[in-house]
Protein backbone atom coordinates (compact mmCIF):
# COMPACT_ATOMS: atom_id res chain seq x y z
CA UNK A 1 0.00 0.00 0.00
CA UNK A 2 2.93 2.50 0.98
CA UNK A 3 5.01 1.76 -2.03
CA UNK A 4 1.68 2.28 -3.81
CA UNK A 5 0.94 5.80 -2.50
CA UNK A 6 4.94 6.47 -3.10
CA UNK A 7 4.35 5.53 -7.03
CA UNK A 8 0.92 7.44 -7.85
CA UNK A 9 2.19 10.57 -5.49
CA UNK A 10 5.65 10.33 -7.88
CA UNK A 11 3.50 10.19 -10.84
CA UNK A 12 1.22 13.51 -9.71
CA UNK A 13 4.81 15.05 -8.83
CA UNK A 14 6.00 14.31 -12.02
CA UNK A 15 3.13 16.27 -13.89
CA UNK A 16 3.54 19.09 -12.56
CA UNK A 17 7.64 19.28 -13.22
CA UNK A 18 8.32 21.86 -15.64
CA UNK A 19 12.08 23.70 -15.09
CA UNK A 20 14.20 26.23 -16.83
CA UNK A 21 17.85 25.50 -16.01
CA UNK A 22 19.47 28.39 -18.09
CA UNK A 23 23.26 29.35 -18.44
CA UNK A 24 22.65 32.65 -17.74
CA UNK A 25 24.31 34.71 -20.77
CA UNK A 26 26.42 37.31 -20.21
CA UNK A 27 24.68 40.50 -19.22
CA UNK A 28 24.85 44.10 -20.59
CA UNK A 29 27.92 46.26 -18.85
CA UNK A 30 28.69 49.41 -18.44
CA UNK A 31 32.16 49.09 -19.53
CA UNK A 32 34.57 46.30 -21.13
CA UNK A 33 35.75 43.92 -19.13
CA UNK A 34 39.06 41.83 -19.20
CA UNK A 35 38.91 38.28 -17.25
CA UNK A 36 41.22 35.53 -16.67
CA UNK A 37 40.46 32.13 -16.78
CA UNK A 38 42.34 29.47 -15.76
CA UNK A 39 41.76 25.75 -17.50
CA UNK A 40 42.47 22.63 -15.54
CA UNK A 41 45.73 22.40 -17.38
CA UNK A 42 47.00 25.06 -16.33
CA UNK A 43 46.64 27.09 -19.17
CA UNK A 44 45.50 30.98 -19.10
CA UNK A 45 42.79 32.23 -21.08
CA UNK A 46 42.27 36.05 -21.29
CA UNK A 47 38.57 37.06 -22.28
CA UNK A 48 37.14 40.48 -22.95
CA UNK A 49 34.18 40.90 -22.25
CA UNK A 50 32.38 43.76 -24.19
CA UNK A 51 29.36 46.27 -22.90
CA UNK A 52 27.01 44.34 -25.10
CA UNK A 53 27.69 41.28 -23.59
CA UNK A 54 29.79 39.09 -26.19
CA UNK A 55 33.28 38.00 -25.40
CA UNK A 56 37.00 37.77 -27.72
CA UNK A 57 39.26 35.24 -26.32
CA UNK A 58 42.67 35.23 -26.37
CA UNK A 59 43.17 31.08 -27.04
CA UNK A 60 45.88 29.05 -25.04
CA UNK A 61 48.89 27.44 -26.96
CA UNK A 62 47.26 23.91 -26.36
CA UNK A 63 43.96 23.08 -28.28
CA UNK A 64 41.04 22.43 -26.67
CA UNK A 65 38.58 19.40 -27.02
CA UNK A 66 36.18 19.34 -29.89
CA UNK A 67 32.68 20.37 -28.20
CA UNK A 68 33.80 21.43 -25.17
CA UNK A 69 30.38 22.53 -23.80
CA UNK A 70 28.69 19.06 -24.11
CA UNK A 71 30.00 17.84 -21.10
CA UNK A 72 30.70 14.40 -21.96
CA UNK A 73 34.26 14.06 -20.32
CA UNK A 74 37.26 12.84 -22.72
CA UNK A 75 40.55 12.17 -21.85
CA UNK A 76 42.48 14.82 -22.02
CA UNK A 77 45.72 15.29 -19.23
CA UNK A 78 46.97 12.85 -17.17
CA UNK A 79 49.74 9.98 -18.53
CA UNK A 80 49.24 6.30 -18.51
CA UNK A 81 46.39 5.65 -17.31
CA UNK A 82 43.69 8.43 -17.51
CA UNK A 83 40.20 9.21 -16.02
CA UNK A 84 37.57 11.02 -17.88
CA UNK A 85 37.38 14.88 -18.02
CA UNK A 86 34.48 16.66 -18.00
CA UNK A 87 34.25 19.09 -20.86
CA UNK A 88 32.68 21.73 -18.57
CA UNK A 89 36.33 22.28 -17.72
CA UNK A 90 36.80 24.07 -21.06
CA UNK A 91 33.38 25.66 -21.48
CA UNK A 92 34.73 29.40 -21.36
CA UNK A 93 31.44 31.07 -21.29
CA UNK A 94 30.30 28.49 -18.46
CA UNK A 95 32.94 29.42 -16.48
CA UNK A 96 32.95 32.86 -16.69
CA UNK A 97 29.14 33.15 -16.70
CA UNK A 98 28.97 30.91 -13.30
CA UNK A 99 31.85 33.18 -11.61
CA UNK A 100 34.83 29.78 -11.79
CA UNK A 101 37.35 32.80 -13.45
CA UNK A 102 36.77 34.65 -9.55
CA UNK A 103 37.98 31.91 -7.41
CA UNK A 104 41.64 31.32 -6.32
CA UNK A 105 40.52 27.08 -6.28
CA UNK A 106 39.19 24.66 -8.78
CA UNK A 107 35.76 23.18 -7.40
CA UNK A 108 35.65 19.46 -8.51
CA UNK A 109 34.04 16.11 -8.36
CA UNK A 110 36.55 13.03 -7.97
CA UNK A 111 34.51 10.02 -9.05
CA UNK A 112 36.71 6.42 -8.24
CA UNK A 113 35.58 3.18 -9.84
CA UNK A 114 34.82 1.68 -6.48
CA UNK A 115 34.11 2.42 -2.75
CA UNK A 116 37.76 0.81 -1.99
CA UNK A 117 39.36 3.33 -4.37
CA UNK A 118 37.51 6.68 -2.69
CA UNK A 119 40.15 6.75 0.10
CA UNK A 120 43.61 6.17 -1.84
CA UNK A 121 41.53 8.89 -4.05
CA UNK A 122 41.03 11.28 -1.52
CA UNK A 123 44.41 10.96 0.16
CA UNK A 124 46.44 11.80 -3.28
CA UNK A 125 43.97 15.45 -4.06
CA UNK A 126 44.94 15.66 -0.19
CA UNK A 127 48.62 15.82 -0.94
CA UNK A 128 48.60 17.35 -4.07
CA UNK A 129 47.15 20.76 -2.50
CA UNK A 130 43.42 19.98 -2.67
CA UNK A 131 41.30 20.48 0.28
CA UNK A 132 38.26 17.89 0.54
CA UNK A 133 34.75 19.23 1.41
CA UNK A 134 32.56 16.37 0.92
CA UNK A 135 33.11 12.65 0.40
CA UNK A 136 29.89 11.09 -1.37
CA UNK A 137 27.87 7.95 0.62
CA UNK A 138 25.46 7.24 -2.65
CA UNK A 139 28.50 7.23 -5.05
CA UNK A 140 31.95 6.54 -4.83
CA UNK A 141 32.81 10.45 -4.99
CA UNK A 142 34.50 13.14 -3.33
CA UNK A 143 34.26 16.86 -3.88
CA UNK A 144 37.79 18.47 -4.09
CA UNK A 145 38.94 22.52 -4.09
CA UNK A 146 42.22 21.93 -5.89
CA UNK A 147 44.64 25.51 -5.92
CA UNK A 148 45.23 27.48 -9.08
CA UNK A 149 48.57 27.54 -8.50
CA UNK A 150 49.79 23.84 -10.04
CA UNK A 151 46.26 22.52 -10.79
CA UNK A 152 48.00 21.10 -14.25
CA UNK A 153 49.94 19.28 -12.14
CA UNK A 154 47.35 18.04 -9.36
CA UNK A 155 44.67 16.92 -11.77
CA UNK A 156 47.29 15.94 -13.72
CA UNK A 157 48.48 13.26 -11.00
CA UNK A 158 44.53 12.58 -10.19
CA UNK A 159 43.81 11.35 -13.16
CA UNK A 160 46.89 9.36 -13.80
CA UNK A 161 46.20 7.30 -10.93
CA UNK A 162 43.65 3.72 -11.15
CA UNK A 163 41.79 5.38 -8.31
CA UNK A 164 40.14 7.72 -10.40
CA UNK A 165 37.56 6.99 -13.06
CA UNK A 166 36.40 10.78 -13.78
CA UNK A 167 37.35 14.72 -13.04
CA UNK A 168 33.94 16.56 -12.84
CA UNK A 169 33.48 20.29 -12.57
CA UNK A 170 31.84 21.04 -9.40
CA UNK A 171 29.22 22.54 -11.57
CA UNK A 172 26.01 24.97 -10.67
CA UNK A 173 22.42 23.88 -11.02
CA UNK A 174 19.39 26.31 -10.98
CA UNK A 175 15.86 26.38 -10.21
CA UNK A 176 12.64 27.79 -12.15
CA UNK A 177 9.14 25.89 -11.58
CA UNK A 178 5.56 26.70 -13.81
CA UNK A 179 3.07 23.96 -12.99
CA UNK A 180 -0.58 23.95 -12.32
CA UNK A 181 -2.09 21.22 -10.30
CA UNK A 182 -5.82 20.79 -11.21
CA UNK A 183 -4.79 19.88 -14.89
CA UNK A 184 -2.79 16.65 -14.02
CA UNK A 185 -5.57 15.27 -12.54
CA UNK A 186 -5.09 15.31 -9.12
CA UNK A 187 -8.58 15.66 -8.03
CA UNK A 188 -8.90 12.62 -9.89
CA UNK A 189 -6.41 10.56 -7.71
CA UNK A 190 -7.94 11.99 -3.82
CA UNK A 191 -10.73 10.27 -5.09
CA UNK A 192 -9.60 7.66 -4.66
CA UNK A 193 -8.10 7.94 -1.38
CA UNK A 194 -4.63 9.08 -2.30
CA UNK A 195 -3.79 12.60 -0.24
CA UNK A 196 -0.27 11.86 0.60
CA UNK A 197 -1.21 10.63 4.23
CA UNK A 198 2.16 8.81 5.95
CA UNK A 199 4.66 9.69 2.65
CA UNK A 200 7.60 11.84 3.07
CA UNK A 201 8.41 14.34 0.16
CA UNK A 202 12.25 15.22 0.10
CA UNK A 203 12.68 19.13 -1.60
CA UNK A 204 15.83 19.24 -2.76
CA UNK A 205 15.82 23.33 -3.67
CA UNK A 206 16.11 26.78 -2.08
CA UNK A 207 15.13 25.42 1.28
CA UNK A 208 10.49 25.76 2.80
CA UNK A 209 9.34 28.31 4.89
CA UNK A 210 7.60 26.00 6.98
CA UNK A 211 5.66 29.07 8.66
CA UNK A 212 3.87 29.32 5.51
CA UNK A 213 0.45 29.67 6.10
CA UNK A 214 0.32 26.41 3.33
CA UNK A 215 2.92 24.22 4.75
CA UNK A 216 2.73 25.16 8.81
CA UNK A 217 0.61 22.38 9.35
CA UNK A 218 -1.44 19.04 8.54
CA UNK A 219 -5.12 20.36 8.83
CA UNK A 220 -4.78 24.28 8.92
CA UNK A 221 -6.28 23.69 12.42
CA UNK A 222 -4.35 26.21 14.81
CA UNK A 223 -5.64 23.78 17.83
CA UNK A 224 -3.40 20.99 16.75
CA UNK A 225 0.23 20.53 16.87
CA UNK A 226 0.99 18.75 13.55
CA UNK A 227 4.05 19.99 11.47
CA UNK A 228 4.01 19.55 7.75
CA UNK A 229 7.61 20.08 7.58
CA UNK A 230 9.70 17.39 9.67
CA UNK A 231 13.19 18.22 9.22
CA UNK A 232 15.21 21.07 7.77
CA UNK A 233 19.03 20.83 6.30
CA UNK A 234 21.11 23.66 4.72
CA UNK A 235 24.09 22.19 2.44
CA UNK A 236 24.61 25.59 0.76
CA UNK A 237 27.08 28.24 2.59
CA UNK A 238 24.23 30.69 2.77
CA UNK A 239 21.52 31.37 5.24
CA UNK A 240 19.19 28.36 5.82
CA UNK A 241 16.26 30.48 4.90
CA UNK A 242 14.19 30.25 1.51
CA UNK A 243 15.31 33.66 0.19
CA UNK A 244 14.61 32.87 -3.07
CA UNK A 245 11.33 31.45 -2.51
CA UNK A 246 11.38 28.79 -5.50
CA UNK A 247 11.64 26.36 -2.56
CA UNK A 248 8.23 27.09 -0.85
CA UNK A 249 6.66 26.81 -3.95
CA UNK A 250 7.85 24.17 -5.04
CA UNK A 251 6.86 22.62 -1.85
CA UNK A 252 3.30 23.75 -1.67
CA UNK A 253 2.54 23.12 -4.76
CA UNK A 254 3.51 19.29 -4.24
CA UNK A 255 2.10 19.19 -0.22
CA UNK A 256 0.65 22.10 0.45
CA UNK A 257 -2.93 22.47 2.26
CA UNK A 258 -3.95 25.63 0.68
CA UNK A 259 -5.29 27.03 3.90
CA UNK A 260 -8.84 27.55 2.88
CA UNK A 261 -7.90 29.48 -0.19
CA UNK A 262 -8.51 26.01 -2.44
CA UNK A 263 -4.93 26.27 -3.79
CA UNK A 264 -4.11 22.78 -2.54
CA UNK A 265 -1.09 21.09 -3.78
CA UNK A 266 -0.93 17.70 -5.15
CA UNK A 267 -0.85 15.55 -1.99
CA UNK A 268 -1.83 17.75 0.72
CA UNK A 269 -1.49 15.18 3.80
CA UNK A 270 1.85 14.14 2.71
CA UNK A 271 5.08 15.30 5.16
CA UNK A 272 7.79 17.82 3.77
CA UNK A 273 11.30 17.04 4.04
CA UNK A 274 13.38 20.69 3.64
CA UNK A 275 16.57 20.01 2.09
CA UNK A 276 18.15 23.41 1.10
CA UNK A 277 20.84 22.58 -1.82
CA UNK A 278 20.41 25.69 -3.91
CA UNK A 279 21.42 29.38 -2.38
CA UNK A 280 21.20 33.10 -2.56
CA UNK A 281 18.69 35.12 -4.51
CA UNK A 282 19.28 33.39 -7.38
CA UNK A 283 18.80 29.72 -6.24
CA UNK A 284 22.20 28.45 -7.65
CA UNK A 285 23.73 25.55 -5.78
CA UNK A 286 26.80 23.06 -6.51
CA UNK A 287 26.69 19.81 -7.64
CA UNK A 288 28.62 19.07 -3.87
CA UNK A 289 26.21 20.32 -2.15
CA UNK A 290 23.38 18.49 -4.31
CA UNK A 291 25.09 15.38 -3.86
CA UNK A 292 24.69 16.02 -0.03
CA UNK A 293 21.42 16.61 0.21
CA UNK A 294 20.51 13.49 -2.15
CA UNK A 295 22.44 10.85 0.18
CA UNK A 296 20.10 12.56 3.19
CA UNK A 297 17.20 12.26 1.59
CA UNK A 298 17.89 8.66 0.09
CA UNK A 299 19.61 6.91 3.06
CA UNK A 300 18.17 9.35 5.78
CA UNK A 301 19.86 10.56 9.12
CA UNK A 302 21.73 6.97 9.85
CA UNK A 303 23.42 7.18 5.85
CA UNK A 304 22.32 3.86 5.19
CA UNK A 305 19.94 2.40 3.18
CA UNK A 306 16.82 0.89 4.00
CA UNK A 307 17.13 1.33 7.81
CA UNK A 308 12.76 3.40 7.73
CA UNK A 309 13.90 6.52 7.95
CA UNK A 310 14.24 7.90 4.89
CA UNK A 311 12.25 10.03 2.51
CA UNK A 312 10.05 8.02 0.28
CA UNK A 313 10.02 10.50 -2.27
CA UNK A 314 12.55 13.02 -3.68
CA UNK A 315 11.95 15.82 -6.03
CA UNK A 316 14.77 17.41 -7.78
CA UNK A 317 13.24 21.03 -9.28
CA UNK A 318 16.92 21.80 -10.23
CA UNK A 319 19.38 21.11 -12.71
CA UNK A 320 22.76 21.38 -15.32
CA UNK A 321 21.77 22.09 -19.11
CA UNK A 322 24.68 20.30 -19.94
CA UNK A 323 23.80 16.97 -21.63
CA UNK A 324 25.91 14.05 -20.81
CA UNK A 325 25.76 10.35 -21.16
CA UNK A 326 24.47 9.53 -17.51
CA UNK A 327 27.89 9.11 -16.08
CA UNK A 328 28.11 12.35 -13.93
CA UNK A 329 28.31 12.24 -10.10
CA UNK A 330 24.06 14.20 -10.22
CA UNK A 331 23.00 11.46 -12.61
CA UNK A 332 25.19 8.74 -11.20
CA UNK A 333 23.48 9.75 -7.59
CA UNK A 334 20.26 9.85 -8.78
CA UNK A 335 20.24 6.21 -9.83
CA UNK A 336 21.91 5.03 -7.06
CA UNK A 337 19.00 6.75 -4.89
CA UNK A 338 16.75 5.24 -6.92
CA UNK A 339 18.46 1.42 -6.73
CA UNK A 340 18.34 2.75 -2.90
CA UNK A 341 14.50 1.94 -2.68
CA UNK A 342 13.61 5.74 -3.32
CA UNK A 343 11.37 7.25 -6.00
CA UNK A 344 13.28 10.82 -7.52
CA UNK A 345 11.16 12.99 -9.91
CA UNK A 346 13.85 15.09 -12.09
CA UNK A 347 12.47 17.96 -14.34
CA UNK A 348 14.33 17.83 -18.13
CA UNK A 349 15.00 21.13 -18.39
CA UNK A 350 14.04 23.34 -21.19
CA UNK A 351 18.12 23.62 -22.48
CA UNK A 352 19.67 20.76 -23.71
CA UNK A 353 22.81 21.41 -26.16
CA UNK A 354 20.77 20.35 -29.07
CA UNK A 355 16.83 19.48 -29.62
CA UNK A 356 15.19 16.70 -27.85
CA UNK A 357 17.83 16.32 -25.01
CA UNK A 358 18.29 16.70 -21.56
CA UNK A 359 20.54 18.00 -18.69
CA UNK A 360 21.44 16.45 -15.72
CA UNK A 361 20.27 15.18 -13.76
CA UNK A 362 17.34 14.78 -15.72
CA UNK A 363 19.71 12.07 -17.82
CA UNK A 364 20.20 9.86 -15.26
CA UNK A 365 18.96 6.34 -16.35
CA UNK A 366 16.27 5.10 -13.83
CA UNK A 367 14.97 8.98 -12.58
CA UNK A 368 11.46 10.01 -13.80
CA UNK A 369 12.12 13.07 -15.76
CA UNK A 370 9.68 15.48 -16.85
CA UNK A 371 9.01 17.97 -19.62
CA UNK A 372 6.60 20.50 -20.06
CA UNK A 373 2.79 21.40 -22.08
CA UNK A 374 0.82 23.60 -22.01
CA UNK A 375 -2.71 24.08 -20.46
CA UNK A 376 -4.48 22.92 -23.96
CA UNK A 377 -1.90 19.74 -23.84
CA UNK A 378 0.45 20.64 -26.01
CA UNK A 379 4.31 20.35 -25.62
CA UNK A 380 6.08 23.59 -24.70
CA UNK A 381 8.59 24.95 -27.89
CA UNK A 382 11.77 23.82 -25.38
CA UNK A 383 14.43 22.47 -26.86
CA UNK A 384 14.49 19.73 -23.82
CA UNK A 385 11.33 18.06 -25.50
CA UNK A 386 11.87 14.39 -22.82
CA UNK A 387 14.22 12.48 -25.04
CA UNK A 388 17.17 11.16 -24.09
CA UNK A 389 20.83 11.22 -26.30
CA UNK A 390 22.69 8.64 -25.40
CA UNK A 391 26.79 9.86 -25.57
CA UNK A 392 29.41 7.82 -26.69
Amino acid sequence: MRRNLRIALAGLLAGLICLALLSRPSPARAAEETVHVTLITGEAVTVTVRTDGTKVYSRPSRSMPSQPSSGVASNSIGGGHSAEIDGLFFDIDYLIDNGYHKLSYLPVVLTAPDRQSLPALAALAAATGGRVTYVSRLIPAVAVELPLAGVAQSAGAIAATPAASGLWLDATARADLSVSVPHIGANLVWANGYRGEGTIIAVLDTGINSAHDFLDDLDDNPATTDPKVLESLDFTDTTPDDIQGHGTHVASTAAGTGAGTGKTGVAPQAYLWSIKVLGGSSGVGLTSWILAGLDYAALGPDMEANTGDEADVINMSLGNPVNTDGRDPLAAAVDAAVAAGRVVVVSAGNRGPNASTLGTPGVAWDAITVGAKSLIDTKRPSPAGGRRRTCG
